[in-house]
């Protein structure tokens, strides 16, 4: 997500995290396609709602074209 002055850039801790601002409760997880490469730093941000939408659409964006040309998702 590479949040200014939360993300700390450390590849070590990027993860696949779930969009969580517009599904709320456990058990409510957003489907895999609905999810972005973050930090640690940067998902505990997202799930204490203290990003914006446009910085996670532009994540889930990245994250899916990068998926895209890994060949993990086809698009017909």
């Amino acid at each position: 997500m590479r949040l200014a002055g939360i993300c700390d850039r450390d590849p070590s801790k990027v993860m696949l995290c779930h969009v969580n601002s517009f599904r709320k409760g456990v058990g409510n997880k957003s489907h895999d396609i609905h999810a972005y490469y973050g930090c640690s730093s940067c998902h505990a941000e997202e799930t204490a709602n203290r990003v914006d939408a446009v910085d996670i659409l532009r994540a889930m964006i990245e994250t899916q074209d990068k998926l895209v040309q890994k060949g993990l998702i086809e698009v017909k």
